[in-house]
Parts: structure tokens; C-alpha cells; sequence
């Protein structure tokens, strides 16, 4: 209520979680984390935080998302049941936590010492490196139960998607498209995202069954 923008990114059927703003853009009225559940709004205030986004929930209600603490520095975070832990991969300059599943496994990215950006995965505090082959830089976006992860990934010619299942990764390129994002997947192996046209449109989709 109030605010000039406000986003969601995820829900776990009964809670949503997202960021908003009152003035987008001014110093003054940074980005928040909120929940939204049983029709109320809650702004979800992370400690020593200047800005901050809520990105996934599972079904136990462990919330993860990125935020800015007090020197700059993005961190990512995770909340259960209202306690805060940093998501911060080991050494990187920056983290972002992005997508949880139902296990507790966290997806992001993180940037190293070098500016480069990788994708990762973390399963009870043990973080993996994700990265694409022949990638310039790698983003982890999403997570099942069974731990397929989707994401994207860049190279000279622009932005892809990608899945990562057992091991083997596959690149997703919506048709004709000038850039492709896989940001979720679910359970049953449905993939959203969004996609550029050639016309610098950005439209959603759906990817299932070898199908977009």
C-alpha cells in the first residue's frame, strides 16, 4: 500500500515474497523486502541492511534474497521463521541468494576477486560453483526438488538459458529470441523465464516438454 512499484518473485502457495518501493530510485526511499500472506503486507526488515529484495520461498517458509549492507557490499540472506543468516559465498566480493527449494538449497551468484560472475549452489552451508561451458559469466536462478537448476548464462553472441540435471547441462534459447532468461523451475520440470525479441520486447514464457 503506497508504494510507486512493487514486485513478487515467488510464492510458496500461501506466502509471497518480493520488493517494493515508495520512490524508486531516490536515496531516501530505498528497496524493501516484503511478505504478503492471509491479505496482509509485511515489510521483512534485514538487519543492517540499505536495501534488500526477497527472492524465493519454499514450503517451509525459509525466505532467501540479496541485500546491500552497510558498506556496500551485496550479501545474500536467508530467514527462518523470522532469524537471519548471511548467504555469503567464500571469498566472493559479492553474493546473491536467488531460489530455495523445498530441501534448503540455495541458488545464486557471486562474483570472485576477478569481476567474474558464477553461478552456485549451496546445500547445508557447502557451496558449489556453477558455470556454464565457455561462459563469459554464469547465473544460478532456480531449483527443484530433485535438483535441476536453471539460470543464465552469457558469451560473446549475448544471454541464454540454461538447465543443469544430473550433471549435463543444456542450453534453453527461446526462438528468434535475442536474449533468454530460465529463472524457475518446479517440480514436474516446467521451466518460466522471459526472453528479448528482436524488437527489444521482453515477454514471458513457459518451457515443457521440449516446447516454449
Amino acid at each position: 500500500p503506497g508504494a510507486a512499484q512493487s514486485l513478487v518473485f515467488d510464492t510458496n502457495g500461501t506466502t509471497a515474497v518480493g520488493a517494493f518501493a515508495f520512490d524508486p530510485g531516490s536515496a531516501t526511499s530505498p528497496t524493501a523486502a516484503f511478505t504478503f500472506a492471509g491479505g496482509a503486507y509485511q515489510a521483512l526488515t534485514v538487519p543492517g541492511s540499505t536495501l534488500s529484495v526477497a527472492t524465493s520461498i519454499n514450503v517451509a517458509g525459509l525466505i532467501v534474497g540479496v541485500y546491500e549492507d552497510l558498506a556496500g557490499v551485496r550479501r545474500g540472506f536467508a530467514n527462518n521463521a523470522g532469524t537471519f543468516s548471511n548467504v555469503d559465498f567464500p571469498g566472493a566480493s559479492g553474493t546473491q541468494a536467488i531460489g530455495v527449494n523445498d530441501a534448503g538449497q540455495i541458488v545464486g551468484d557471486y562474483v570472485d576477486a576477478a569481476n567474474v560472475e558464477h553461478g552456485f549452489v549451496s546445500n547445508g552451508g557447502t557451496f558449489t560453483t556453477i558455470d556454464f561451458p565457455g561462459a563469459t559469466a554464469t547465473v544460478a536462478a532456480g531449483i527443484n526438488a530433485a535438483g535441476d537448476i536453471v539460470g543464465q548464462w552469457l558469451d560473446a553472441t549475448g544471454s541464454h538459458g540454461f538447465l543443469l540435471q544430473a550433471g549435463v547441462f543444456t542450453p534453453i534459447n527461446f526462438p528468434l529470441a535475442t536474449s533468454t532468461t530460465a529463472f524457475c523451475i518446479n517440480d514436474t520440470g516446467e521451466i518460466a523465464g522471459f526472453y528479448t525479441d528482436a524488437a527489444s520486447n521482453s515477454h514471458g514464457f513457459v518451457y515443457a516438454g521440449g516446447a516454449f
